[in-house]
Protein backbone atom coordinates (compact mmCIF):
# COMPACT_ATOMS: atom_id res chain seq x y z
CA UNK A 1 0.00 0.00 0.00
CA UNK A 2 1.82 3.46 -1.09
CA UNK A 3 0.67 6.61 1.43
CA UNK A 4 1.54 10.26 1.38
CA UNK A 5 2.47 12.43 4.18
CA UNK A 6 2.29 15.74 2.83
CA UNK A 7 2.95 18.46 5.70
CA UNK A 8 2.21 16.19 8.79
CA UNK A 9 -1.22 14.98 7.25
CA UNK A 10 -1.53 12.04 5.57
CA UNK A 11 -3.46 11.09 2.54
CA UNK A 12 -4.79 8.35 1.17
CA UNK A 13 -7.34 7.37 -1.52
CA UNK A 14 -5.60 8.61 -5.05
CA UNK A 15 -6.71 7.36 -8.37
CA UNK A 16 -3.11 6.38 -9.13
CA UNK A 17 0.49 6.54 -7.27
CA UNK A 18 4.10 5.77 -9.27
CA UNK A 19 6.86 6.38 -7.54
CA UNK A 20 10.27 5.74 -9.16
CA UNK A 21 13.76 4.88 -7.39
CA UNK A 22 17.06 3.95 -9.22
CA UNK A 23 21.18 3.07 -8.19
CA UNK A 24 21.59 5.16 -10.89
CA UNK A 25 19.76 7.97 -9.97
CA UNK A 26 20.52 10.81 -6.81
CA UNK A 27 16.99 11.63 -6.46
CA UNK A 28 13.50 9.55 -6.57
CA UNK A 29 10.25 10.75 -8.36
CA UNK A 30 6.36 10.20 -7.86
CA UNK A 31 3.45 10.89 -9.46
CA UNK A 32 0.00 10.85 -7.50
CA UNK A 33 -3.14 11.67 -9.55
CA UNK A 34 -6.68 12.56 -8.03
CA UNK A 35 -10.39 13.59 -8.11
CA UNK A 36 -12.33 15.44 -6.04
CA UNK A 37 -15.61 17.12 -6.47
CA UNK A 38 -15.97 20.81 -8.12
CA UNK A 39 -16.08 23.87 -5.78
CA UNK A 40 -13.61 21.41 -2.91
CA UNK A 41 -10.25 23.36 -2.63
CA UNK A 42 -7.30 21.42 -2.80
CA UNK A 43 -4.93 21.31 0.24
CA UNK A 44 -1.30 20.25 -1.30
CA UNK A 45 0.38 22.95 -2.83
CA UNK A 46 4.06 23.75 -4.99
CA UNK A 47 6.88 23.10 -2.56
CA UNK A 48 5.22 21.38 0.12
CA UNK A 49 6.95 18.68 2.06
CA UNK A 50 6.32 14.93 0.93
CA UNK A 51 7.13 11.98 2.20
CA UNK A 52 5.83 8.64 0.24
CA UNK A 53 5.32 5.65 2.04
CA UNK A 54 5.46 2.21 0.67
CA UNK A 55 3.86 -0.85 2.82
CA UNK A 56 4.45 1.64 6.07
CA UNK A 57 8.15 2.47 4.82
CA UNK A 58 9.06 5.48 3.77
CA UNK A 59 11.00 5.79 -0.09
CA UNK A 60 11.22 8.94 -0.84
CA UNK A 61 11.35 12.49 1.50
CA UNK A 62 11.15 15.66 -0.79
CA UNK A 63 9.02 17.89 -2.55
CA UNK A 64 5.91 18.78 -4.57
CA UNK A 65 7.61 19.81 -8.00
CA UNK A 66 4.16 20.49 -9.85
CA UNK A 67 0.48 20.48 -9.88
CA UNK A 68 -1.71 20.02 -12.83
CA UNK A 69 -5.37 20.74 -13.00
CA UNK A 70 -8.29 19.89 -15.56
CA UNK A 71 -11.79 19.34 -14.90
CA UNK A 72 -15.36 19.67 -16.27
CA UNK A 73 -18.52 20.22 -14.95
CA UNK A 74 -18.77 16.76 -13.26
CA UNK A 75 -15.18 16.16 -12.20
CA UNK A 76 -12.35 17.78 -11.43
CA UNK A 77 -8.65 16.04 -11.94
CA UNK A 78 -5.16 16.89 -10.13
CA UNK A 79 -1.91 15.19 -11.17
CA UNK A 80 0.48 15.76 -8.11
CA UNK A 81 4.85 15.17 -9.21
CA UNK A 82 7.88 15.57 -7.24
CA UNK A 83 11.20 14.19 -5.94
CA UNK A 84 13.32 13.63 -3.34
CA UNK A 85 14.72 16.50 -1.90
CA UNK A 86 17.94 15.63 -3.36
CA UNK A 87 16.73 16.81 -6.10
CA UNK A 88 18.59 20.26 -5.00
CA UNK A 89 21.99 18.82 -5.29
CA UNK A 90 20.82 17.88 -9.23
CA UNK A 91 19.14 21.19 -9.74
CA UNK A 92 21.67 23.86 -8.18
CA UNK A 93 24.41 25.33 -9.26
CA UNK A 94 27.71 26.34 -8.15
CA UNK A 95 28.90 29.75 -7.48
CA UNK A 96 33.08 31.08 -7.33
CA UNK A 97 35.75 29.80 -4.65
CA UNK A 98 34.23 26.11 -4.18
CA UNK A 99 37.47 24.61 -3.94
CA UNK A 100 39.22 21.58 -2.36
CA UNK A 101 42.49 20.86 -0.37
CA UNK A 102 44.11 17.38 0.03
CA UNK A 103 43.95 15.32 1.27
CA UNK A 104 40.27 14.64 1.02
CA UNK A 105 37.61 12.16 0.60
CA UNK A 106 34.67 11.34 -1.30
CA UNK A 107 32.68 11.70 2.36
CA UNK A 108 34.22 15.16 2.46
CA UNK A 109 33.50 16.35 -1.04
CA UNK A 110 30.19 15.53 -0.69
CA UNK A 111 29.38 17.33 2.39
CA UNK A 112 31.30 20.71 1.34
CA UNK A 113 28.66 20.90 -1.69
CA UNK A 114 25.88 19.85 0.38
CA UNK A 115 26.68 22.74 2.72
CA UNK A 116 27.65 25.07 -0.11
CA UNK A 117 24.02 24.45 -1.54
CA UNK A 118 22.58 25.21 2.09
CA UNK A 119 21.49 20.49 1.79
CA UNK A 120 22.36 20.96 5.58
CA UNK A 121 19.25 18.54 6.44
CA UNK A 122 20.84 15.95 4.30
CA UNK A 123 23.13 13.21 5.57
CA UNK A 124 25.82 11.49 3.46
CA UNK A 125 25.75 8.12 4.13
CA UNK A 126 28.89 6.61 3.17
CA UNK A 127 29.27 2.50 3.09
CA UNK A 128 32.32 2.47 1.08
CA UNK A 129 36.30 2.11 1.73
CA UNK A 130 37.96 3.98 -0.72
CA UNK A 131 41.31 5.79 -0.71
CA UNK A 132 41.28 9.55 -0.01
CA UNK A 133 41.84 12.10 -3.30
CA UNK A 134 45.49 13.31 -3.15
CA UNK A 135 46.63 17.07 -4.73
CA UNK A 136 46.90 15.24 -7.82
CA UNK A 137 43.62 14.55 -8.12
CA UNK A 138 41.75 17.24 -6.74
CA UNK A 139 39.86 19.28 -9.10
CA UNK A 140 37.69 22.62 -8.36
CA UNK A 141 34.19 23.11 -8.98
CA UNK A 142 33.55 25.61 -11.79
CA UNK A 143 31.03 28.06 -11.85
CA UNK A 144 27.80 26.86 -12.88
CA UNK A 145 28.66 23.50 -12.17
CA UNK A 146 25.75 21.57 -10.51
CA UNK A 147 26.81 20.66 -7.03
CA UNK A 148 25.67 16.31 -8.38
CA UNK A 149 28.31 16.98 -11.33
CA UNK A 150 30.86 17.50 -8.92
CA UNK A 151 30.21 14.80 -6.42
CA UNK A 152 29.72 12.37 -9.35
CA UNK A 153 33.26 13.67 -11.11
CA UNK A 154 34.89 12.63 -7.84
CA UNK A 155 32.87 8.79 -7.49
CA UNK A 156 34.18 8.31 -10.59
CA UNK A 157 37.79 8.20 -9.84
CA UNK A 158 36.80 6.01 -7.03
CA UNK A 159 33.83 4.07 -8.76
CA UNK A 160 31.41 4.64 -6.07
CA UNK A 161 27.68 5.07 -6.70
CA UNK A 162 26.02 8.06 -5.81
CA UNK A 163 22.22 7.65 -5.17
CA UNK A 164 19.72 8.19 -2.55
CA UNK A 165 18.71 6.25 0.54
CA UNK A 166 14.83 6.58 0.25
CA UNK A 167 14.76 8.88 3.08
CA UNK A 168 16.08 11.85 1.43
CA UNK A 169 19.79 11.25 2.35
CA UNK A 170 22.87 11.11 -0.25
CA UNK A 171 24.32 7.23 0.00
CA UNK A 172 27.62 6.45 -1.32
CA UNK A 173 27.43 2.93 -2.33
CA UNK A 174 28.44 0.16 -4.61
CA UNK A 175 26.57 -2.88 -6.00
CA UNK A 176 25.59 -5.64 -3.47
CA UNK A 177 26.92 -8.99 -3.11
CA UNK A 178 24.23 -10.68 -1.12
CA UNK A 179 21.44 -12.40 -2.20
CA UNK A 180 17.84 -12.46 -1.16
CA UNK A 181 15.65 -15.25 -0.77
CA UNK A 182 12.70 -14.52 -3.07
CA UNK A 183 12.72 -15.87 -6.30
CA UNK A 184 11.22 -14.40 -9.47
CA UNK A 185 10.71 -17.71 -11.27
CA UNK A 186 8.55 -17.80 -15.09
CA UNK A 187 8.32 -21.35 -15.98
CA UNK A 188 6.32 -23.27 -18.58
CA UNK A 189 4.74 -25.61 -16.56
CA UNK A 190 5.00 -24.57 -13.29
CA UNK A 191 3.39 -21.69 -12.53
CA UNK A 192 5.12 -18.00 -12.64
CA UNK A 193 5.09 -15.16 -9.83
CA UNK A 194 5.76 -12.59 -12.87
CA UNK A 195 3.23 -10.48 -14.36
CA UNK A 196 4.85 -9.27 -17.27
CA UNK A 197 8.27 -9.19 -18.35
CA UNK A 198 10.54 -8.05 -21.13
CA UNK A 199 14.38 -8.28 -22.05
CA UNK A 200 16.62 -5.74 -24.12
CA UNK A 201 20.19 -7.02 -25.19
CA UNK A 202 21.55 -3.34 -26.74
CA UNK A 203 25.16 -3.34 -27.72
CA UNK A 204 25.43 0.01 -29.45
CA UNK A 205 27.13 1.55 -26.64
CA UNK A 206 29.71 -0.96 -26.12
CA UNK A 207 33.12 -1.12 -28.05
CA UNK A 208 35.96 -4.12 -28.08
CA UNK A 209 38.66 -1.61 -26.63
CA UNK A 210 38.56 1.66 -24.27
CA UNK A 211 41.28 4.18 -23.97
CA UNK A 212 41.41 6.57 -21.43
CA UNK A 213 43.48 10.14 -22.07
CA UNK A 214 44.30 12.77 -19.68
CA UNK A 215 44.10 15.98 -19.60
CA UNK A 216 46.24 18.83 -17.87
CA UNK A 217 46.03 20.42 -14.54
CA UNK A 218 48.08 23.04 -14.14
CA UNK A 219 46.74 23.51 -10.27
CA UNK A 220 49.01 20.86 -9.15
CA UNK A 221 52.42 22.11 -10.40
CA UNK A 222 55.02 22.20 -7.70
CA UNK A 223 52.90 19.96 -5.01
CA UNK A 224 54.43 16.12 -4.57
CA UNK A 225 52.91 13.69 -7.51
CA UNK A 226 53.09 16.51 -9.82
CA UNK A 227 55.71 14.75 -12.43
CA UNK A 228 53.92 11.73 -12.62
CA UNK A 229 51.41 13.63 -14.48
CA UNK A 230 51.00 13.64 -18.30
CA UNK A 231 52.44 17.28 -19.87
CA UNK A 232 49.72 17.09 -22.40
CA UNK A 233 46.09 15.46 -23.31
CA UNK A 234 47.51 12.99 -25.28
CA UNK A 235 48.76 11.04 -22.70
CA UNK A 236 46.79 7.35 -21.54
CA UNK A 237 46.63 4.67 -19.41
CA UNK A 238 47.04 0.86 -20.78
CA UNK A 239 43.98 -0.07 -22.53
CA UNK A 240 41.16 -1.94 -21.38
CA UNK A 241 39.29 -4.25 -23.60
CA UNK A 242 35.90 -5.78 -23.79
CA UNK A 243 36.66 -9.16 -25.69
CA UNK A 244 32.87 -10.01 -26.42
CA UNK A 245 33.22 -7.21 -28.96
CA UNK A 246 34.27 -7.57 -32.20
CA UNK A 247 37.78 -5.59 -32.58
CA UNK A 248 36.97 -3.19 -35.32
CA UNK A 249 35.11 -0.88 -32.16
CA UNK A 250 36.91 0.96 -29.75
CA UNK A 251 36.50 4.28 -27.71
CA UNK A 252 38.95 6.55 -26.78
CA UNK A 253 37.96 9.66 -24.36
CA UNK A 254 39.28 12.20 -22.13
CA UNK A 255 39.23 11.91 -18.29
CA UNK A 256 37.51 14.32 -16.36
CA UNK A 257 41.09 15.55 -14.17
CA UNK A 258 44.60 15.33 -14.89
CA UNK A 259 45.58 11.30 -14.13
CA UNK A 260 48.12 9.21 -14.06
CA UNK A 261 48.31 6.32 -15.95
CA UNK A 262 46.86 3.89 -13.33
CA UNK A 263 44.25 6.17 -12.79
CA UNK A 264 43.53 6.55 -16.80
CA UNK A 265 43.60 2.57 -16.91
CA UNK A 266 40.85 2.25 -14.05
CA UNK A 267 38.87 4.99 -15.35
CA UNK A 268 38.98 2.57 -18.74
CA UNK A 269 37.90 -0.53 -16.98
CA UNK A 270 34.96 1.83 -15.42
CA UNK A 271 33.77 3.10 -19.00
CA UNK A 272 33.75 -0.40 -20.07
CA UNK A 273 32.39 -1.87 -17.16
CA UNK A 274 29.19 0.92 -17.06
CA UNK A 275 28.84 0.37 -20.79
CA UNK A 276 28.41 -3.27 -20.40
CA UNK A 277 25.80 -2.32 -17.73
CA UNK A 278 23.78 -0.58 -20.18
CA UNK A 279 24.38 -3.44 -22.57
CA UNK A 280 21.67 -5.64 -21.04
CA UNK A 281 18.28 -4.61 -19.33
CA UNK A 282 15.48 -7.17 -17.76
CA UNK A 283 12.08 -5.97 -16.76
CA UNK A 284 9.33 -8.06 -14.93
CA UNK A 285 6.66 -6.31 -12.93
CA UNK A 286 4.68 -8.25 -9.85
CA UNK A 287 2.37 -8.14 -7.56
CA UNK A 288 2.84 -6.22 -4.10
CA UNK A 289 5.59 -4.28 -3.36
CA UNK A 290 7.48 -6.64 -0.92
CA UNK A 291 9.78 -9.28 -1.34
CA UNK A 292 7.74 -11.84 0.65
CA UNK A 293 10.35 -14.40 1.35
CA UNK A 294 12.43 -11.27 3.04
CA UNK A 295 9.56 -9.30 4.06
CA UNK A 296 11.26 -5.99 2.63
CA UNK A 297 10.15 -3.39 0.44
CA UNK A 298 11.80 -3.91 -3.05
CA UNK A 299 14.86 -1.69 -3.73
CA UNK A 300 17.04 -1.28 -6.12
CA UNK A 301 21.08 -3.20 -5.02
CA UNK A 302 19.18 -6.30 -4.46
CA UNK A 303 20.64 -9.46 -5.90
CA UNK A 304 17.70 -11.57 -7.01
CA UNK A 305 17.56 -15.30 -8.23
CA UNK A 306 15.17 -14.77 -11.69
CA UNK A 307 14.01 -18.40 -13.45
CA UNK A 308 12.08 -16.75 -16.98
CA UNK A 309 12.35 -19.59 -19.38
CA UNK A 310 10.31 -17.75 -21.86
CA UNK A 311 12.84 -14.74 -21.42
CA UNK A 312 16.12 -17.72 -21.49
CA UNK A 313 17.45 -16.36 -18.25
CA UNK A 314 18.60 -18.21 -15.31
CA UNK A 315 20.89 -15.92 -13.06
CA UNK A 316 21.33 -13.74 -10.68
CA UNK A 317 20.27 -10.09 -11.10
CA UNK A 318 20.95 -6.84 -9.58
CA UNK A 319 17.78 -4.75 -9.41
CA UNK A 320 18.80 -1.50 -10.60
CA UNK A 321 15.55 0.64 -10.94
CA UNK A 322 11.99 0.01 -9.10
CA UNK A 323 8.62 1.78 -10.00
CA UNK A 324 5.97 1.27 -7.17
CA UNK A 325 2.42 1.50 -8.14
CA UNK A 326 -0.93 1.48 -7.20
CA UNK A 327 -3.99 1.77 -8.85
CA UNK A 328 -7.58 0.78 -8.36
CA UNK A 329 -6.79 -2.61 -9.93
CA UNK A 330 -4.23 -3.06 -6.91
CA UNK A 331 -0.12 -2.80 -5.85
CA UNK A 332 2.19 -3.91 -8.53
CA UNK A 333 5.89 -3.44 -8.63
CA UNK A 334 7.72 -3.22 -11.79
CA UNK A 335 11.83 -4.25 -11.33
CA UNK A 336 14.18 -3.15 -13.69
CA UNK A 337 17.32 -5.50 -13.63
CA UNK A 338 21.08 -5.30 -14.46
CA UNK A 339 23.72 -8.12 -14.73
CA UNK A 340 25.47 -9.05 -11.04
CA UNK A 341 28.73 -7.58 -12.06
CA UNK A 342 27.14 -3.80 -13.10
CA UNK A 343 28.81 -1.38 -11.30
CA UNK A 344 31.30 -3.08 -10.49
CA UNK A 345 35.28 -2.42 -11.66
CA UNK A 346 36.54 -5.49 -13.03
CA UNK A 347 40.00 -6.17 -14.03
CA UNK A 348 40.86 -7.52 -17.32
CA UNK A 349 41.44 -11.35 -15.84
CA UNK A 350 38.05 -10.96 -14.26
CA UNK A 351 36.40 -9.50 -17.11
CA UNK A 352 37.53 -12.50 -19.21
CA UNK A 353 36.18 -14.76 -16.28
CA UNK A 354 33.00 -12.83 -16.34
CA UNK A 355 32.43 -14.45 -19.78
CA UNK A 356 32.36 -17.96 -19.60
CA UNK A 357 31.61 -17.83 -15.75
CA UNK A 358 29.04 -19.85 -13.90
CA UNK A 359 28.16 -19.28 -10.46
CA UNK A 360 27.15 -22.39 -8.32
CA UNK A 361 23.95 -22.25 -6.43
CA UNK A 362 23.27 -25.33 -4.64
CA UNK A 363 22.65 -28.13 -7.82
CA UNK A 364 21.82 -25.58 -9.97
CA UNK A 365 24.30 -23.84 -12.56
CA UNK A 366 23.10 -19.80 -12.84
CA UNK A 367 24.12 -18.41 -16.33
CA UNK A 368 22.96 -15.72 -18.17
CA UNK A 369 22.31 -16.32 -21.96
CA UNK A 370 23.59 -13.67 -24.25
CA UNK A 371 25.25 -11.29 -22.53
CA UNK A 372 28.75 -12.04 -22.90
CA UNK A 373 28.45 -14.94 -26.14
Amino acid sequence: MITAEVNGQTYEGFMDYSLTCSIEEVSGSFMLTSSILPGNVFPIRVQDRITIYVDNTPRLIGYVDAIEISYDTNNHYISISGRDKTCDLIDSTLGANVTFNSPITIEQVARSILNTIGLTDVRVINTVNVAPFTQAEVVNAEVGQSGFDVIEQYCRKRQILATTDGAGNLLLTQSSNNTIKTILFNRVLNGCNILQASVSYNWQQRYNKYVCHSQGNDSVLGFPGAEELPDSEGFSGSPSYDSAVRNTRQYNFIAESSSNSDECQLRARWQRDWNKTQSFRYFATVQGHTALLDNIVWTPNLLVTVIDEFADINAQLLTSRVTYTETLNGPTTTIEFVDRNSYKLQSEQEQRDTESQTNQEGDAIIRLPGIDT
